[in-house]
């Protein structure tokens, strides 16, 4: 990270928690710990955890770059100081983080630890509580948190998931006290993988059982001579205490949904958050639709406000916060203040909160209007070379900046034919945090069936649709697979495919190799005339692709 642009930025957030209700409106501001300056403050103040709202407040914590002091505290109102609790270190505070935990009838938070754990916290006490539910896997095989404890009347359930069981749900009758596995039948007979992140598990919208997002695979029995697997999302909903599902959609759930928000004053409507967007049913889950907003998101809340005035709909999206104050027709940006990378967003009590790596932030007002500043041009420090290769006997170019690879080619180990083409150029580390330019996904087809060669784009978009293909392409079809989400760093064009001023546009150039019915290969350059002699050869200019250092 830039550190010298962080010290800059953080000098023009200090404003303590004290003098929250003096601040101009209009502009998100920051929240700092009373007495404690915001030049503390810094990356490892989110740590990707959504804040925990219990019935008195909002719960936080921070840790301070000089001495790695960890603190957790409490929110009751923007115009007094947090509640701090100094008892608790990194390993205990599960309970803050909302997608892993749920409040009780007593006002304890029911959290899951590494997946195969629950305790039952009370927020502020003794830290060291033992576990209320430990699954002992004695093989050592891993296990994944598939989805947040939740409750619906006086039940609370948890599924995780595991590498050779599958999914365990577990169940609790007295507030969370003692747990017990339960056999479940899911109604999907394929095999289930845990969720990519999110809450899959919710309560359903009249409060009296539980919705699951559901994601697994399932056979093609049509295909006799091969095994072929389709991808399959939907919505089941469990009103026994999660014993038995049923399907609740009609088949127009969405893909990559990973989280589901009841609307607070209308059964009839919930959202659903995917990679793509927001979408929403108006009959109780059966029928979906997307909406205006199609770009990921990562929080929904809504706010009231005084009347005449409208409730507003408020979303952390990848680049800051947007609002809506038409029910979801049109959204509107609110990250004056900000920075565009990814936020969070909580509400409770009054109180309005953004997160972000840089730390948490308020809009007292809902007038927050305006764009994020861009993320910063890292560091000369954080440059690396991006090598070039050619390989005479397959016709492929490839590049990489890894410097051990590029050792292992040249010394032969990549097999024959590779050769220099001294045609570089530069790019950033992989990245380190989300204040760094986007990670490049890097693919590899495979040497049979193919294709026999690596693919980079820095596209969210491309990378999610490359890897939700893999799983649906059978192994012994031509598939792109996942190799690195992250392998070098560089800018993605401007809305007009060009790069902002300052940065070097790398050229993209495809072969054709599909419709040639050859491996699939690309070419990578910052002198677009290089690209002249393979266009005339058949291959396909794409375009700027990348914005990299000079």
């Amino acid at each position: 990270m830039n550190m010298k642009w962080t010290c800059s930025l953080l000098v023009s957030f200090i404003f303590c928690w004290a003098c929250s209700n003096a601040s101009a409106a209009g502009q998100w501001q920051p929240l700092c710990l009373a007495q404690e300056s915001c030049l503390n403050l810094g990356t490892n103040s989110f740590r990707g955890w959504e804040p925990f709202v219990d019935t008195q407040g909002i719960w936080f914590h921070t840790e301070l770059q000089e001495d790695r002091t960890f603190k957790v505290f409490r929110l009751t109102a923007l115009d007094e100081p947090p509640e701090v609790y100094s008892n608790y270190e990194v390993r205990d505070v599960g309970f803050i983080n909302a997608n892993s935990s749920v409040l009780t009838e007593d006002g304890a938070v029911v959290t899951a630890w590494g997946g195969n754990r629950l305790k039952r916290v009370y927020p502020g006490s003794d830290p060291d509580t033992e576990y209320v539910y430990h699954y002992i896997d004695e093989a050592g095989y891993g296990t994944s948190v598939l989805a947040a404890p939740q409750r619906a009347d006086d039940v609370l359930l948890y599924i995780w998931a595991h590498r050779v069981h599958g999914m365990i749900a577990v169940r609790s009758i007295d507030d969370g006290f003692t747990w017990e596995e339960i056999e479940t039948d899911f109604g999907l007979t394929s095999e289930l993988y845990s969720s990519r992140r999110g809450k899959i598990l919710s309560t359903n919208p009249q409060k009296n059982g539980f919705w699951l997002i559901q994601v697994g695979k399932i056979e093609d029995v049509s295909s006799a001579a091969q095994k072929v697997y389709s991808e399959v999302v939907r919505l089941v909903e469990s009103k026994d205490g999660g014993e038995t599902w049923q399907r609740v959609d009609d088949g127009s759930f969405p893909d990559n949904a990973f989280r589901i928000v009841h609307d607070p004053e209308d059964a009839q409507t919930s959202y659903v958050l995917t990679e793509q967007g927001l979408y929403v049913s108006h009959n109780e889950g059966v029928s979906w639709s997307a909406t205006s907003l199609k770009e990921k998101i990562s929080t929904l809340v809504f706010v009231l406000r005084n009347p005449p005035l409208r409730r507003v709909l408020i979303v952390g999206t990848e680049t800051g916060v947007l609002v809506s104050q038409d029910e979801g027709l049109s959204w509107e940006t609110m990250s004056n203040g900000l920075t565009q990378i990814p936020h969070t967003v909580v509400y409770g009590h009054g109180m309005l909160i953004a997160t972000s790596e840089l730390g948490y932030f308020t809009c007292q007002a809902v007038d927050c209007a305006g764009v994020a500043r861009e993320i910063p041009i890292p560091d000369d420090q954080y440059i690396v070379t991006v090598t070039e290769f050619y390989n005479t006997n397959l016709d492929h170019f490839f590049i990489t900046s890894d410097e051990d690879e590029v050792a292992a080619i040249e010394a032969g180990r990549a097999g024959k034919g590779w050769q220099q083409t001294g045609y570089n150029f530069n790019a950033w580390m992989p990245q380190r945090n989300a204040l760094d330019p986007p990670g490049t996904c890097r693919f590899y087809g495979s040497r049979s069936p193919g294709p026999n060669s690596h693919f980079y784009t820095i596209s969210k978009e491309e990378c999610a649709f490359l890897v939700k293909r893999s799983r649906e392409v059978a192994l012994d079809k031509p598939r792109w697979n996942l190799e690195y989400e992250n392998f070098f760093t560089a800018f993605e064009p401007e809305a007009d495919g060009t790069c902002k001023s300052g940065l070097v546009p790398i050229y993209r150039a495809y072969n054709n190799g599909f419709s040639k019915g050859i491996d699939s290969n690309h070419r990578f350059v910052a002198d677009r005339t290089l690209l002249q002699p393979l266009i005339v050869e058949g291959w396909v200019d794409e375009g700027i692709k990348l914005c990299t250092p000079p």
